[in-house]
């Protein structure tokens, strides 16, 4: 389907307009609290139960909504939960003590859960991928715009027209703009991805499906900060007398160093900005990585200390009980073919083969090794042991290593 034909700027308008009265409604009690509290004689505390009641409905409904959105029409959950919280906020109109105001509060969370919830999935499905970082901006400005809206509403119209007139403004514009929003037509999940997300082939993209989980394994933050985090740390204890099971050592040495350490950045992601803002003089890092930064011009080289390079092996394995263990045998093949291991040795990706048959690029040859043999020599951790130990490592690294 064409992007042309979802109308996606007119969709954007109705959702964040829907977005900006989600939060103008939930921030309207706010600026009318004073006038609630004399008119039904309750406490601050009481006062303060109404949002409390709102969140905890709103939290709880949120996960269940979700789901729902992946077997049914998401305009259609976006619509009946806008109607609803819509609605809900009318009945405020014969709302006539505490207990009736406390109930329809509750309720409203659920409606509001369920645009929260599916509008950004379907916002971004409209627009492609290089424009969705705007388009979101766009959408989530509604926030601080709405809220204030909210304080504005209720602040100026309550004391004139009475604390229940400004629901009353909030709530006509949602039913509109719901009804508004049957008329779109709905986008197609992920019509806009690009191919390699789906493990797909493309003209530009070499990732089969039998490459894309170990690339995309090996280009995980998460992983690899705690991969290469204790690669470092094992690293450093080996070098002053421990060891994989004996780190302490490499406590010592770190916080000998913390003088002169500038920052900790959470994750990889982070060394990549750090890196290109030239604010990282030296750092663990891949070698990879290296290589995609100065392919994006970023001044930095990969340097090997001399006592050898630390490398890791990735392994692929086949889970017990898999239903089709003959395709894992297949995809495990093709992942260590030449050709699948060529492709992965060139940039982007610059991944170390380990099939022999697969030449080393040069940059390979002039920082890791040679040759496909010389592999074996590059300093390997004993794994078994630093896993039994990970976990509380990297709490008391937490705890203990800042800047």
């Amino acid at each position: 389907m064409a992007q042309t034909d979802l109308h996606p700027r007119t969709a954007l308008i109705v959702l964040t307009a829907l977005n900006l009265l989600n939060y103008a409604d939930r921030n309207v009690l706010f600026a009318v609290q004073p006038l609630v509290q004399e008119e039904f004689h309750i406490s601050k505390v009481q006062i303060g139960y109404l949002t409390s009641a709102f969140l905890l409905c709103y939290m709880c409904a949120a996960p269940f909504v979700g789901p729902l959105a992946d077997r049914y029409s998401r305009k259609l959950i976006i619509v009946v939960g806008a109607m609803f919280w819509s609605g809900l906020t009318l009945l405020t109109a014969v709302t006539h003590n505490y207990t009736e105001l406390l109930v329809r509060h509750t309720l409203v969370g659920i409606g509001e859960a369920t645009f929260v919830t599916i509008a950004p999935t379907f916002v971004v499905d409209l627009f492609s991928e290089d424009r969705r970082a705007r388009i979101l901006g766009v959408f989530y400005l509604a926030i601080p715009v709405g809220s204030a809206a909210g304080y504005l509403l209720g602040g100026n119209l309550a004391p004139h027209y009475g604390w229940r007139f400004p629901f009353y403004i909030a709530a006509a514009p949602g039913f509109l703009l719901a009804g508004a929003l049957l008329f779109l037509t709905e986008p197609e999940r992920g019509q806009f991805d690009s191919p390699k997300d789906h493990g797909q082939n493309s003209a530009n993209d070499p990732i089969s499906p039998r490459r894309g989980a170990v690339l995309g394994l090996l280009r995980n933050p998460a992983f690899l900060t705690a991969t290469l985090g204790m690669a470092f740390m094992a690293e450093i204890a080996r070098l002053n007398g421990g060891s994989e099971s004996n780190l302490e050592p490499a406590f010592k040495a770190l916080r000998d160093l913390l003088p002169n350490v500038g920052a900790i950045s959470a994750n990889l992601g982070a060394h990549a900005t750090l890196f290109q803002q030239e604010q990282i003089d030296i750092a663990p890092y891949n070698f990879n990585f290296v290589e995609t930064l100065k392919a994006k011009g970023v001044d930095v080289e990969f340097v090997v200390p001399d006592s050898g390079p630390v490398a890791w092996r990735t392994s692929l394995h086949i889970v017990k009980g898999a239903a089709r263990p003959d395709l894992a045998f297949q995809w495990i093949e093709g992942a260590i073919t030449p050709e699948v291991q060529g492709d992965e040795s060139k940039p982007p990706y610059d991944i170390i083969p380990t099939n022999t048959k697969v030449a080393m690029t040069p940059v390979m040859t002039a920082k890791i090794a040679k040759t496909p043999a010389d592999l074996s020599k590059l300093i390997f951790l004993d794994w078994k042991k630093l896993n039994e130990v990970r976990g509380s490592a990297i709490d008391r690294f937490n705890r203990e290593i800042k800047v």
